[in-house]
């Protein structure tokens, strides 16, 4: 490790850490009264379960323990060993067990970092860094099925809870990486050359855990880190609700048309629209176009309608500003704002040059040199493209008197055309119709193809269990098992692939649970440390449901994103499932290799 990659002074570093020694009775205490503050609201919470909960007493007894009072009667605290693979029980889980939970969980992810302040031993990368990266197990198990329900099944009444718990979990995450005394620890173990029989991978651990908390504010002043911990609470709460104002515009969002209006749309789109009709209730004879992109994409692909697919555009390219109550503009203004605060508190002229620190451009000026070249010759070519559609759209004229296509003369094409004429144009030019390629991507057999590539390149075996209960009905569960190593489990795999209600836009994948070796004693159980991976994707679902080849490819890339994850079989540290542990772009150019080998 060079002398350039360190943040400060080495002999200032090293006087850090022996003031911090000097200092241990005080950050003992503080550390008791942070716990008693969070055994406090612990209580509090345990007595409120109680009140529903016939499992807990009301004696004082049970107030004393509120950890175990809440995991006799909270799913998400108790054992999950009753469940096939130790998954969460999601047909137990109710949307009041999250904030407790995560409560108690917050509260023991305290107290095991606390232990590592607290031990008098030197520091070492056993004591410090692999106890920091097996720390907070509870917690971990907690927030990660709240994370995916927030993004797969945020429901009114629990993004109420999101709304709520953001910027607790905000706070928690700043005091987890400012508590007094962690990061001197961490200081000395990153500064240690002398460490013998570390790994490259041990190193790079190291390298990270310290990064994480140098940029989180762990070396500032108790003053800026209270500045910085109030900055990143606000963002949290600003960007939670942003997501929030996307989701309900989608989900409220309903362009009800009658047969007659789908003039020119495939069978595949039209069944879509028909099954999203009956989801809302709609009468017998209606038809909805939503703002999952599975649905207006292809309608302003194939649509005759202009008018239809101008409301159509205009509606999907304003989401988040539909109603006045949620006004996204004023809201990006204050992240904005935020953000330049929280760069200029970090030393950074901008927010782009503090986020770049840890991206493969390093630097703004590369970004804008890469954009820079990529737009102008983007440029061109979507010029090229625009003049190829108007001169299309002037030949099939042919003399007919129609508004449409006069308009789009006189006018020049519009945005809502764009896709139209460009399907239009493939058909002439190259006569490739892709509505007709469709009947062979259905969602099972592009499912199957993905799959038996997995298997083919890495040994994967994905079995499908129709035993298994998840949160939502069209949702699918596999074991997944390498071939290569006598069927052994490597994962669960969860696949979430249609759009509907509360379910946020685009595709992803998550975890519930992180592949490690690391395991803490407390969360020791059968399958602990077998991931659990999910794919989310946000397709029209049909009784026969037809992808385009773009959905085609955007299930291919978010294999890619677990395979990637899963594939790196000697990984020991949780922190390394994550993908900050590389370099941001680095896991993007992965991806694109995969997905695309040709």
């Amino acid at each position: 490790m060079t002398s350039s990659s360190r943040y400060c002074n080495r002999n200032q570093q090293r006087r850090s850490f022996l003031l911090s020694r000097l200092v241990t009775v005080v950050v003992i205490a503080t550390n008791i009264l942070r716990l008693r503050a969070f055994a406090s609201l612990g209580k509090k919470v345990a007595n409120r379960a109680m009140v529903s909960s016939s499992s807990c007493s009301s004696s004082s007894a049970a107030a004393s323990s509120s950890s175990t009072c809440l995991s006799n009667s909270n799913p998400l605290l108790e054992s999950w060993t009753a469940q096939p693979f130790s998954l969460p029980p999601f047909e137990k889980i109710e949307v009041d067990h999250f904030s407790p939970a995560l409560e108690v969980g917050m509260e023991e992810h305290l107290k095991d970092l606390s232990g590592i302040v607290n031990n008098n031993d030197p520091p070492t990368f056993d004591n410090v860094i692999v106890a920091y990266d097996r720390s907070g197990s509870i917690f971990d198990k907690v927030a990660g099925v709240f994370g995916n329900m927030c993004s797969s099944q945020n429901t009114p009444e629990l993004q109420k809870i999101q709304t709520d718990m953001t910027p607790i979990l905000s706070r928690h995450s700043s005091a987890t990486y400012t508590l007094p005394g962690l990061f001197e620890k961490i200081q000395h173990v990153f500064e240690d050359d002398a460490q013998e029989g570390l790994s490259d991978e041990d190193r790079r651990l190291i390298e990270r855990i310290h990064l994480d908390f140098t940029r989180a504010g762990a070396h500032f002043t108790e003053d800026k880190q209270k500045e910085n911990a109030d900055i990143q609470a606000k963002l949290a709460s600003l960007t939670t609700e942003f997501s929030q104002n996307v989701m309900k515009d989608e989900e409220s969002y309903e362009l009800v048309l009658k047969r007659d209006d789908l003039s020119g749309c495939p069978d595949s789109l039209i069944e879509a629209a028909k099954n999203a009709a009956e989801e809302r209730s709609k009468e017998d004879d209606e038809y909805v176009i939503t703002l999952s992109r599975s649905l207006v994409e292809p309608f302003l692909t194939f649509s005759d309608r202009r008018d239809l697919r101008k409301i159509a555009f205009e509606a999907w390219t304003t989401r988040g500003e539909m109603n006045p109550d949620r006004d996204n503009l004023k809201i990006a203004t204050d992240i904005l704002k935020l953000r330049q605060k929280q760069a200029r508190l970090h030393g950074y002229k901008n927010f782009a040059e503090y986020q770049l620190v840890d991206r493969m451009a390093k630097k703004p000026e590369k970004v804008i040199e890469l954009l820079e070249n990529v737009w102008q010759k983007a440029k061109v070519s979507a010029n090229q493209e625009r003049e190829a559609l108007e001169e299309f759209v002037k030949q099939s004229n042919d003399g007919k008197d129609d508004a449409d296509t006069q308009d789009i003369i006189e006018n020049n094409l519009q945005a809502w055309d764009w896709r139209y004429y460009a399907e239009k144009v493939r058909i002439a030019k190259y006569d490739f119709d892709e509505s007709l390629l469709k009947p062979y991507l259905s969602l099972d057999s592009v499912t199957n193809a993905v799959m038996a590539v997995s298997n083919k390149l890495f040994g994967l075996k994905y079995i499908l269990r129709d035993d298994i209960t998840s949160y939502h009905e069209s949702v699918k569960t596999y074991e997944v098992r390498d071939e290569r190593n006598n069927d052994k489990l490597v994962a669960l795999f969860i696949h979430d692939n249609y759009a509907r209600p509360y379910k946020s836009g685009g595709a992803w994948m998550s975890e519930y649970r992180s592949q490690t070796k690391n395991i803490s004693d407390k969360a020791k159980e059968e399958y602990q440390g077998i991931p659990i991976v999910s794919n989310n994707n946000n397709f029209a679902k049909g009784r026969n449901t037809l992808l385009s080849f773009d959905d085609a490819t955007t299930l291919f890339h978010e294999m890619v994103s677990f395979e990637c994850m899963l594939c790196v079989k000697k990984r020991i540290f949780s922190s390394f499932c994550k993908q900050s542990i590389l370099p941001h772009g680095f896991n993007a150019l992965l991806f694109l290799i995969f997905s695309y080998p040709q």
